[in-house]
């Protein structure tokens, strides 16, 4: 990956970390199910691992939960 499209996909990442409240839950279980493929997510501990860090991440952003 060049350094404009790793560039890209960063804006583009926090763009989406920014609006996640926002977005339609399916919408939410879409993004993150790809997040993890594109991570090369086979369920192994690494993947469960890493489903645990983006979670919390997106948790910690969401309207409704960030303030629990």
């Amino acid at each position: 990956m060049s350094a404009n499209e790793n560039r890209l996909t960063s804006l583009l990442g926090e763009a989406v970390k920014n609006s996640w409240g926002d977005l339609p839950q399916p919408i939410q279980e879409r993004l993150f199910e790809a997040a993890l493929l594109s991570a090369g997510g086979n369920h192994g501990s690494h993947t469960d691992e890493l489903r645990h860090e983006l979670a919390q991440l997106l948790h910690d952003r969401h309207p409704r939960t960030a303030d629990a």
